[in-house]
Protein backbone atom coordinates (compact mmCIF):
# COMPACT_ATOMS: atom_id res chain seq x y z
CA UNK A 1 0.00 0.00 0.00
CA UNK A 2 1.21 3.52 -0.77
CA UNK A 3 2.28 5.60 2.51
CA UNK A 4 1.49 9.32 3.53
CA UNK A 5 5.16 9.72 2.79
CA UNK A 6 5.07 8.22 -0.78
CA UNK A 7 1.70 10.31 -1.21
CA UNK A 8 3.36 13.72 -0.12
CA UNK A 9 5.95 13.30 -2.63
CA UNK A 10 3.59 12.90 -4.99
CA UNK A 11 2.11 15.66 -4.48
CA UNK A 12 5.17 17.46 -4.39
CA UNK A 13 6.66 16.25 -7.22
CA UNK A 14 3.61 17.36 -9.14
CA UNK A 15 4.15 20.99 -7.70
CA UNK A 16 7.07 21.13 -8.93
CA UNK A 17 6.67 19.78 -12.62
CA UNK A 18 3.55 21.74 -12.64
CA UNK A 19 5.14 24.97 -11.61
CA UNK A 20 7.63 24.43 -14.69
CA UNK A 21 4.55 23.46 -17.38
CA UNK A 22 2.55 26.80 -15.81
CA UNK A 23 5.75 28.80 -16.65
CA UNK A 24 6.07 27.37 -19.96
CA UNK A 25 2.42 27.65 -21.18
CA UNK A 26 1.68 31.29 -19.65
CA UNK A 27 -1.43 29.02 -18.72
CA UNK A 28 -3.55 30.45 -15.49
CA UNK A 29 -4.16 27.45 -12.84
CA UNK A 30 -3.15 27.46 -9.72
CA UNK A 31 -0.51 24.93 -9.09
CA UNK A 32 -1.12 23.78 -5.60
CA UNK A 33 -4.98 22.90 -6.21
CA UNK A 34 -4.21 21.39 -9.58
CA UNK A 35 -1.12 19.07 -7.94
CA UNK A 36 -3.85 17.95 -4.90
CA UNK A 37 -6.79 17.31 -7.54
CA UNK A 38 -4.15 15.42 -9.64
CA UNK A 39 -3.55 13.18 -6.60
CA UNK A 40 -6.67 12.49 -5.10
CA UNK A 41 -7.97 11.53 -8.83
CA UNK A 42 -5.41 9.05 -8.71
CA UNK A 43 -5.75 7.99 -5.51
CA UNK A 44 -9.39 7.42 -6.15
CA UNK A 45 -8.78 5.40 -8.90
CA UNK A 46 -6.49 3.19 -6.95
CA UNK A 47 -9.33 2.95 -4.24
CA UNK A 48 -11.70 1.79 -6.77
CA UNK A 49 -8.78 -1.15 -8.09
CA UNK A 50 -8.60 -1.78 -4.43
CA UNK A 51 -5.16 -0.79 -4.45
CA UNK A 52 -5.15 1.74 -1.88
CA UNK A 53 -7.34 1.94 1.37
CA UNK A 54 -6.82 4.96 3.16
CA UNK A 55 -10.06 6.97 2.59
CA UNK A 56 -9.42 9.13 5.36
CA UNK A 57 -6.36 10.70 3.44
CA UNK A 58 -8.34 10.68 0.39
CA UNK A 59 -11.29 12.56 1.95
CA UNK A 60 -8.87 15.09 3.39
CA UNK A 61 -7.37 15.89 0.08
CA UNK A 62 -11.12 15.98 -2.02
CA UNK A 63 -12.17 18.00 0.71
CA UNK A 64 -9.75 20.33 0.16
CA UNK A 65 -10.73 20.57 -3.36
CA UNK A 66 -14.37 21.16 -2.11
CA UNK A 67 -13.06 24.34 -0.40
CA UNK A 68 -11.09 25.53 -3.21
CA UNK A 69 -14.05 25.41 -5.27
CA UNK A 70 -16.27 27.37 -2.92
CA UNK A 71 -13.40 29.86 -2.86
CA UNK A 72 -13.13 30.49 -6.38
CA UNK A 73 -16.88 30.66 -6.58
CA UNK A 74 -17.09 33.40 -3.75
CA UNK A 75 -14.30 35.45 -5.63
CA UNK A 76 -16.11 34.74 -9.19
CA UNK A 77 -19.65 35.30 -8.42
CA UNK A 78 -21.65 38.79 -7.38
CA UNK A 79 -22.13 39.12 -3.78
CA UNK A 80 -25.88 38.66 -3.89
CA UNK A 81 -25.12 34.73 -4.99
CA UNK A 82 -23.27 34.25 -1.94
CA UNK A 83 -26.65 33.77 0.13
CA UNK A 84 -26.20 30.19 -1.55
CA UNK A 85 -22.58 29.00 0.15
CA UNK A 86 -24.37 26.71 2.55
CA UNK A 87 -26.26 24.91 0.04
CA UNK A 88 -23.35 24.73 -2.07
CA UNK A 89 -20.95 23.57 0.10
CA UNK A 90 -23.58 20.78 1.68
CA UNK A 91 -23.90 19.17 -2.06
CA UNK A 92 -20.02 19.09 -2.60
CA UNK A 93 -20.12 17.18 0.88
CA UNK A 94 -22.33 15.09 -0.14
CA UNK A 95 -20.91 14.14 -3.31
CA UNK A 96 -17.31 13.95 -1.99
CA UNK A 97 -19.12 11.32 0.89
CA UNK A 98 -20.93 9.61 -1.80
CA UNK A 99 -18.00 8.74 -3.82
CA UNK A 100 -16.41 7.25 -1.00
CA UNK A 101 -18.83 5.81 1.21
CA UNK A 102 -22.35 5.32 0.18
CA UNK A 103 -25.04 4.46 2.87
CA UNK A 104 -28.89 4.19 3.61
CA UNK A 105 -28.30 7.72 5.29
CA UNK A 106 -26.90 9.51 1.90
CA UNK A 107 -30.80 9.40 0.89
CA UNK A 108 -31.48 11.53 4.39
CA UNK A 109 -28.53 13.87 3.77
CA UNK A 110 -29.52 14.89 -0.15
CA UNK A 111 -32.91 15.11 0.98
CA UNK A 112 -32.41 18.10 3.37
CA UNK A 113 -29.56 19.16 1.19
CA UNK A 114 -32.22 19.71 -1.59
CA UNK A 115 -34.46 21.29 1.33
CA UNK A 116 -31.59 23.67 1.97
CA UNK A 117 -31.21 24.75 -1.51
CA UNK A 118 -34.97 25.32 -1.87
CA UNK A 119 -34.89 27.55 1.58
CA UNK A 120 -32.47 29.66 0.18
CA UNK A 121 -33.74 30.00 -2.86
CA UNK A 122 -36.68 31.16 -1.38
CA UNK A 123 -35.08 33.61 0.29
CA UNK A 124 -32.99 35.00 -2.62
CA UNK A 125 -35.99 35.30 -4.92
CA UNK A 126 -37.63 37.28 -2.09
CA UNK A 127 -34.38 39.24 -0.59
CA UNK A 128 -35.72 42.53 -1.36
CA UNK A 129 -38.93 42.15 0.92
CA UNK A 130 -37.87 43.87 4.38
CA UNK A 131 -37.68 40.26 6.28
CA UNK A 132 -36.15 38.50 3.83
CA UNK A 133 -33.63 41.61 3.04
CA UNK A 134 -32.70 40.96 6.60
CA UNK A 135 -32.08 37.25 7.09
CA UNK A 136 -30.27 37.35 3.47
CA UNK A 137 -27.56 40.27 4.35
CA UNK A 138 -27.02 38.22 7.79
CA UNK A 139 -26.85 34.92 5.91
CA UNK A 140 -24.26 36.48 2.88
CA UNK A 141 -22.32 38.21 5.91
CA UNK A 142 -22.25 35.09 7.81
CA UNK A 143 -18.80 34.25 6.84
CA UNK A 144 -17.25 38.15 6.68
CA UNK A 145 -13.77 38.07 7.08
CA UNK A 146 -12.69 40.75 10.06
Amino acid sequence: MISISTVFTIIISLFFILLIVKSLTKKNFCVICLSFVLTWAYLLCMLFNNSFEDKVLLGIFMGQTSIGIYYLLEIKLRKRFHIFRLPFLLTLTIIIYSILSYSSEVISAIKLTIAIWILFMFIFVYRKSPKAKTLAKKIIECCKRW
